[in-house]
């Protein structure tokens, strides 16, 4: 094989990783969309990180996602991948407990990025929030719960673009409606959205260093379902597995950068 074509190789590879990365957890012909190469060659890179273990296929279903092994290419991974890849082992036993649609989340932009979801695994949603799936702010129970929770500085701004959206006043009765919403997240750590929508929303945050890195949401079809009948029920669940969630994330944090002191949770 010539020089070139073994960079070449290794550009691919690397590009994918990336793209895994950055996008994940993502379908074989996504990765083939966004990389704009063969679906074979794709298919080829994919299993030899895999083979490497810097890949792996989420049980039960299509998406691949990167592994904590890609911390080892350098100092840490992108928050983000790093919530993923901590949630994935509660993510799935908590979907085996829980009926409705569930899902991870993290922030892209003035959206919450869908990283995992059962939507298509369960006939209860009627909404299929697939992962790659944005899921604007404004109307996402983790969403607000997240901005309850970011830093008053960086969170006026989102909510200052939020409150200037011409779709705004379809949602919310002023901005007293929407400031309670954020007021009762910030005070009691979760918060259940019903709202205009068929499917009501609960969401708790995701924390890291007392900051929020994503979220933890479960959607449920809202006729004979009470929202204390709600709360009583799935309300613990959620809470319990975003402890644990949180508890691994701190310990994957601190491995990918192990300089740091371990700083407990505020």
């Amino acid at each position: 094989m010539m020089v070139g074509e073994e960079l070449q190789t290794l550009k691919r590879g690397l590009e994918t990783l990336a793209c895994i990365n950055a996008r994940g957890p993502l379908q074989l012909f996504e990765i083939v969309r966004a990389l704009q190469l063969p679906r074979a060659t794709v298919y080829r890179i994919v299993a030899t990180l895999i083979a490497e273990g810097y890949c792996l296929r989420i049980p039960n279903s299509r998406l691949y996602m990167v592994t904590e092994k890609v911390r080892e290419l350098a100092m840490g991974l992108d928050v983000s991948a790093l919530v993923t890849v901590a949630a994935l082992p509660t993510f799935e036993a908590l979907a085996r407990d829980v009926e409705w649609p569930i899902g991870l989340v993290t922030p892209n932009g003035e959206a919450m990025l869908v990283r995992l979801a059962t939507d298509v695994t369960t006939p209860l949603a009627l909404l299929k929030a697939t992962p790659g799936f944005l899921a604007p702010m404004m109307i996402s129970s983790t969403g607000l719960v997240y901005l309850a929770f970011e830093d008053p500085l960086i969170a006026n701004r989102t909510i200052r673009a939020i409150k200037a959206d011409p779709a705004f006043a379809q949602f919310y009765h002023g901005d007293d409606e929407f400031d309670g919403y954020i007021a009762f997240a910030r005070r009691n750590g979760y918060l259940l959205m019903e709202g205009r929508f068929p499917e009501g929303s609960l969401g708790l945050p995701i924390l890291l260093r007392g900051r929020p890195v994503g979220g933890l949401m479960m959607r449920y079809i809202r006729a004979g379902n009470s929202r204390d009948k709600v709360l009583a029920r799935y309300l613990p669940m959620l809470r319990q597995a975003t402890a644990t969630i949180e508890e691994k994330l701190r310990d994957l944090a601190w491995d990918a950068a192990p300089g740091l002191p371990r700083i407990p949770e505020i």
